[in-house]
């Protein structure tokens, strides 16, 4: 008895030296020692307290701090300045990663960087450390994921930008992401369809009360984006109104683009008169590759997020096998009445269908460069129009010589470098807003009502 008794106090001493080393020489916090040793923190807090206690066998007899040789010299701490100086919005988080390209493994942490820009003055981060949070997640990779559009950004001449993201509660693996020029519901099942084809489906997904994702009144959610739900076996869940805490881990992924990845792009967009959406969304999905592989996660014990996602053993694993006729889902549809003349009315335009439908229900389906007219389940017609982007339908216009493009008895001012241009002027489908294209690319846009009158 006494025998066992020892050998239980001699394993309990060597956690207290591995507490130790693992503190002084490693560094590791004092919550991961805890973890790691199936212990709570005030246990390891008073192992450790033995260093000071001078009646302890464990005490040192100096303070537990260590002193670790500097590996990086002025030209780095130089480089750091320079590329704050260069965009003061830059996060270290993003001088990190572009000193990873420039340098490679090789390159100070994202910590270090910070103390550098603190010496130097350039710092503008708070303190966090005396707010508690409270953390829940998933214990399941890819059994619930969250969805939100961010809000609308303004990104030089390419305007408006709606950024629609899909986040692994478990895991903050960025299942999809993409900035679009509106935020409708067809978006929503788009970015949702390649998610479900490329990481299966999830048992939940989280939401707010959106009218993409859920009716604004009434008790029945009969959403395009609900009705896919149900039919896929995916349980949509939603948050309370006006508690964006619910989602806070995408809430708080959309402010590390905000730091992250927004002020490097928009320099991108002004120094780049050709850039496009499509661009845009290029250079994203690397920043989005970056994020989901090469970012180490503190609420993730320093792993990846997609580390976490690709190797957890309780990950939810559900292949998308349903057959689904994705156009019905994907594509915008409406339902129009046809006229006592057999016309329907789209986008302010008119269509003229065979004879017999007239007083009809029809289904209005969008497709890029054509609308369908269907009536139970036939395609009765199809019409060529113009898609979101230039096109040859799209309305030809040249700016004067005091840079005012004249559109629909208004005037907007485009600019005198631009003067003489001839471009191409298309309504968005809501009627609200105006894109100017030069070529291939959105030269500007306008609310419709932006312009003067003359």
């Amino acid at each position: 008895m006494k025998r066992r008794k020892r050998l239980e106090m001699e394993a309990s001493d060597d956690r207290i030296e591995l507490a130790f080393i693992s503190k002084v020489q490693h560094g590791i916090s004092t919550n991961n020692i805890a973890k790691q040793m199936g212990v709570s923190t005030r246990t390891v807090q008073r192992w450790l307290a033995l260093r000071k206690n001078k009646d302890s066998r464990y005490w040192s007899g100096q303070s537990n701090t260590r002193v670790r040789k500097r590996t990086f010299g002025d030209a780095f701490k130089c480089r750091i300045v320079t590329l704050h100086e260069e965009l003061p919005s830059r996060s270290a988080t993003t001088i990190h990663r572009m000193l990873r390209e420039e340098s490679g493994d090789k390159t100070p942490s994202v910590q270090t960087i910070r103390r550098y820009l603190r010496e130097s003055g350039l710092s503008r981060a708070k303190s966090y450390r005396d707010k508690n949070y409270l953390v829940f997640e998933r214990e399941a990779a890819n059994d619930l994921w969250q969805i939100d559009f961010k809000g609308w950004d303004l990104v030089g001449f390419l305007g408006k930008l709606h950024l629609l993201a899909i986040l692994d509660d478990r895991s903050r693996f960025i299942i999809g992401a993409r900035w679009f020029m509106t935020d409708r519901d067809d978006h929503v099942l788009q970015l949702l369809r390649s998610s479900f084809e490329k990481h299966g489906l999830p048992n939940q997904i989280l939401s707010d009360n959106g009218s993409q994702f859920k009716n604004p009144v009434g008790t029945t959610n009969n959403t395009r984006y609900a009705r896919l739900m149900l039919a896929l076996g995916v349980k949509p869940v939603y948050h309370r109104a006006r508690h964006p805490q619910s989602k806070g881990k995408l809430e708080r992924w959309f402010g590390f683009v905000d730091s992250s990845f927004m002020p490097d792009a928009r320099k991108q967009v002004d120094e780049h008169p050709g850039f496009s959406v499509s661009d845009f969304n290029k250079l994203f999905d690397r920043w989005v590759d970056w994020y989901n592989n090469d970012h180490h996660h503190a609420s993730l014990e320093g792993k990846t997020p997609a580390a976490v996602f690709s190797t957890d053993p309780r990950k939810v694993v559900r292949p998308l096998q349903a057959d689904i006729d994705w156009n019905k889902w994907v594509l915008k549809q409406d339902v129009r009445k046809v006229t006592k003349q057999g016309l329907v009315r789209v986008n302010g335009n008119k269509f003229a269908l065979p004879d017999g439908f007239a007083g009809r229900l029809v289904e209005i389906q969008h497709r890029p460069g054509e609308i369908q007219v269907i009536h139970d389940h036939d395609v009765v017609s199809k019409f060529a129009i113009p898609s979101e982007g230039p096109g040859n339908e799209a309305i030809s216009r040249q700016i004067n010589k005091d840079g005012y493009l004249k559109f629909h008895k208004r005037a907007y001012k485009i600019g005198t470098k631009h003067a003489h241009k001839i471009v191409h002027v298309l309504v968005t489908k809501d009627d609200k807003e105006m894109q100017v294209f030069e070529g291939d690319r959105i030269l500007v846009q306008f609310a419709v009502d932006e312009g003067k009158p003359y």
